[in-house]
């Protein structure tokens, strides 16, 4: 297995962009348990107490390319758009040495805001109720991808405005660019499910949490096998459970970090950025996970997706730690 882990990745990407939305976060969180006051079934109006919130840089976007600048020595850009308020997230960009020259700026749009509410009750196992306001990522559409990406670029679709999602992923195919399908929210019936089919049998990588794997089979009539059979590579992240990996070649299971959860926003997208960036930096697969890992386990230590600042020696512990759980 340390064979394994110390085996670099042939990686052939000269740069990395992230493909999704840059978004503001509101962060509440209750008590009380949404299983025991909703019944979906029936018409409902119900008040959650909030006893904590918090704003955050936040989106998918964002704190994907902030989980990348922790590994990647190659470029990382992100095709995204912010409105007229959007100021902020540029200078965070740029003081984490993410190229911004591709966010689109909407001068009468404001940025767009996302909304979270997480139970915290004990039985709830952090459920969330999230609402999203697109604002300016509607725009994204308009931003000039032939001029900023290439076959030597690996792009991250992330779940974005329909129409950009729906376009990005054919411009990818059209130009043979390899990319990763991460979906998420794309899954919720927004999205034509043979545009979404076509999406995942295209990609070079497909990543989903448990739950999303059981809507692409639900809904799109597709399932691991058939997935793995079209040479692509599936990862299923599974929170404190760990991350499974697999392709035709190779399977891996990797265990997460035992750390007390203070909020799970962003963590699967900080998986995410820990992953590639370390992939696309040329490591192995297996050493990569565990990276993946890594950064996630700082980011629910965290209220909000980038919120994290560990050190490189923190970080390399934490990576000591889990590699001895995969002998």
């Amino acid at each position: 297995m340390t064979n394994l882990i110390n085996q670099n990745y042939n990686s052939k990407y000269t740069s990395i962009a992230v493909s999704g939305c840059i978004a503001r976060d509101q962060l509440m969180v209750t008590s009380s348990c949404f299983a025991k006051n909703i019944d979906i079934k029936e018409v409902f109006n119900v008040t959650f107490p909030v006893k904590q919130m918090e704003d955050r840089l936040g989106g998918n976007a964002t704190n994907l390319s902030y989980g990348l600048s922790f590994f990647a020595n190659k470029p990382i850009r992100i095709l995204g758009s912010v409105g007229y308020d959007g100021q902020d997230f540029i200078q965070f960009f740029e003081s984490k040495n993410i190229l911004t020259d591709s966010i689109f700026i909407d001068n009468k749009l404001r940025t767009a805001v996302a909304t979270c509410l997480t139970d915290h009750n004990p039985d709830s196992q952090n459920s969330q109720i999230w609402s999203f306001y697109f604002g300016a990522t509607t725009n994204s559409i308009k931003i000039d991808f032939d001029k900023y990406i290439d076959t030597q670029t690996l792009v991250i679709l992330a779940a974005d405005d329909d129409t950009t999602f729906v376009k990005r992923q054919q411009q990818c195919q059209d130009h043979k660019i390899d990319y990763v399908y991460d979906c998420g929210m794309m899954l919720t019936d927004r999205v034509d499910p043979n545009k979404l089919k076509q999406g995942i049998l295209g990609s070079k990588f497909v990543v989903v949490n448990e739950y999303e794997m059981k809507l692409i089979e639900q809904k799109l009539n597709l399932n691991i096998d058939q997935i793995l059979s079209a040479g692509i590579c599936i990862i299923i992240t599974k929170g404190s459970n760990g991350v499974e990996y697999k392709s035709v070649l190779e399977k891996y299971f990797v265990p997460s970090y035992p750390t007390k959860c203070v909020d799970p926003v962003g963590a699967g997208d900080s998986w995410r950025g820990g992953f590639f960036g370390s992939l696309v930096a040329g490591k192995s697969v297996l050493e990569s996970l565990i990276w993946g890992n890594v950064i996630a386990s700082f980011c629910v230590e965290n209220i909000g997706g980038c919120a994290y600042k560990p050190s490189q020696k923190q970080m390399q512990q934490r990576f000591n730690e889990i590699s001895l759980t995969v002998f």
